[in-house]
């Protein structure tokens, strides 16, 4: 065989090879491109000159492959079935049937809608690969704003009621532990939400932790409320409810406001309603973290109440009177290119 001319192959040679290869006839093979034998065998020649190697071993009554030429064959094989692969899959990619999701969480969420949420997802979109990624509230709103997660699950806008709170004064209570979500009982899910105390004025321009925000998209996926835990052997254990008054003077355990500002400023906010200043000691990053220190006694602390249903024997839980409520929400950037984020927001939000 000659030396490599410079023809430039591409996947319709490599058709041909193979047609040939599976056949073993020129006839036959040439049928199956849909051409006459004659430029079909032109095909073939021209081919094993673009290589410089023979292919076929030909006679007038038989084909067969050379060492090269099963070679060759395997490989155009392999390339042609990932080429056609790409050619489906692009598609559903565009589709948001396939690809990839980054979806950030809070530690908190993780222990509420996130489970749910992450499987109904799966089910929807099979063929979607989940990069699950658990961090602090900060994190994911910088991770959110740089485009390192295509959407995250956070602490959205949170309420309080007005009104002064004491043994006296007939503060409303917050209803039982039990009773995570809205009034109505379980996840809700709504159209975007504003006025959040982390994202301020989610899904309009504004300032987060000092940084500019994308414009964001948010679906409402459950609301939840603050509640005490303590140790089993404090005082308060035995009050119906929890009014702001309780806690003055008490050793408070909470995390930073630069790891959760929606929980801290709920609970500033709460206890400056009841004319009390928190005495906060320690400052852990995690709920868990924080509820273990409880644990041991180094004080009480406020956290959502979604976290309170599995605690143990040394740590007990109490209702606030007018607890402050917070949302969770799902939140994207508006401007996503990911097609996979659509349907998460949609499913989201028929839930």
């Amino acid at each position: 065989m000659e030396q490599p001319s410079e023809t430039r192959l591409d996947t319709r040679h490599m058709r041909h090879v193979v047609a040939l290869a599976d056949t073993l006839h020129f006839g036959h093979a040439a049928a199956r491109m849909n051409m006459s034998q004659p430029p079909f065998s032109r095909q073939i020649a021209a081919i094993e000159q673009a290589l410089g190697v023979t292919l076929f071993e030909r006679n007038s009554r038989s084909v067969s492959l050379t060492p090269a030429g099963r070679h060759f064959a395997a490989e155009c094989r392999r390339v042609l079935a990932g080429f056609e692969a790409a050619c489906r899959d692009v598609r559903l990619v565009a589709d948001g049937m396939k690809g990839e999701l980054k979806l950030g969480f809070t530690m908190y969420s993780a222990h509420s809608v996130v489970p749910s949420l992450v499987r109904r997802y799966a089910q929807l979109r099979p063929d979607v690969r989940l990069v699950l990624e658990e961090r602090i509230p900060t994190d994911l709103d910088d991770m959110l704003i740089e485009g390192r997660l295509d959407a995250a699950v956070t602490f959205g806008a949170s309420s309080h009621g007005a009104g002064s709170y004491g043994r006296g004064s007939g503060g409303r209570g917050s209803g039982g532990l039990g009773s995570y979500g809205p009034a109505s009982g379980g996840p809700v899910s709504g159209g975007p939400v504003s006025g959040g105390l982390g994202f301020q004025g989610l899904g309009a321009p504004g300032r987060l932790h000092g940084t500019d925000p994308p414009h964001l998209k948010t679906v409402l996926l459950a609301r939840d409320r603050l509640c005490l835990v303590l140790p089993a052997s404090h005082s308060l254990v035995c009050a119906e409810t929890i009014v702001p008054q309780d806690l003055d003077g008490e050793r408070l355990i909470a995390a930073p406001s630069t790891v959760a500002p929606v929980l801290r400023a709920a609970i500033a906010s709460w206890c400056a309603v009841g004319g009390v200043k928190p005495l906060v000691v320690l400052e852990p990053r995690l709920q868990h973290t924080i509820i273990r220190l409880v644990a041991e006694g180094l004080g009480v602390a406020l956290i959502p109440q979604s976290l309170c249903h599995d605690l143990q024997a040394s740590v007990v839980a109490r209702p606030l009177a007018d607890a402050p409520e917070f949302d969770v929400i799902l939140c994207a950037p508006v401007a996503s290119q990911n097609p996979t984020v659509a349907a998460l927001m949609q499913m989201a939000r028929e839930t």
